[in-house]
C-alpha cells in the first residue's frame, strides 16, 4: 500500500541451465518522488512466478540540487506575484534587491510540490526591485 513503481521493463528470458546476469537501471523523478530514505526491491514475474529481490540498504533520495527559477510569464502587475520552480524537498528563498548589488531575503520556502506562487506586497514602496530565487542549504 505504501510502495512506489519507479520502473517497470522487461528483461530477456533464460531456460534450463543458463543465468542471466543484467543490471537494470531506473531513474527516478525528483519531481514525483519526495526526499527521504526508501527500501528497494524488485519484482521479477514471469507468469504465475514471481520473486522479490530487496536491496540491503536503504536508497537516501535527497532533495533535486537544480536551481529554481521564477517563471517570468507568471509576472503580475501592481502586487508583484510570480511563480517560483523547483522540486519538492528544496528550500528556497526570494531575495529582493534595488542596486543589484545588495540583495535581502524576503521569504523562504520548502517545496512540496514543483511550484510556489510568491507575492511581494511590498513592491510598491520601491521605484525598481530586482528578485532573484536563490537554492538554501
Amino acid at each position: 500500500g505504501n510502495e512506489i513503481a519507479v520502473n517497470d521493463q522487461t528483461l530477456a528470458k533464460t531456460g534450463t541451465f543458463v543465468v542471466s546476469l543484467q543490471t537494470p537501471i531506473a531513474m527516478i523523478n525528483a519531481a514525483t518522488i519526495a526526499p527521504g530514505n526508501y527500501n528497494v526491491c524488485a519484482r521479477l514475474a514471469d507468469g504465475a512466478l514471481i520473486r522479490y529481490l530487496y536491496a540491503p540498504t536503504e536508497l537516501a533520495v535527497t532533495p533535486s540540487q537544480q536551481l529554481p527559477f521564477i517563471d517570468t510569464l507568471s509576472l503580475h502587475s501592481g502586487v508583484m506575484t510570480f511563480n517560483v520552480h523547483g522540486f519538492p524537498g528544496q528550500i528556497v528563498t526570494i531575495q529582493a534587491s534595488t542596486d543589484l548589488a545588495t540583495w535581502v531575503p524576503l521569504q523562504t520556502y520548502t517545496f512540496t510540490g514543483t511550484v510556489w506562487l510568491f507575492t511581494d506586497t511590498h513592491a510598491g514602496e520601491y521605484p525598481s526591485r530586482f528578485y532573484r530565487a536563490a537554492l538554501g542549504p
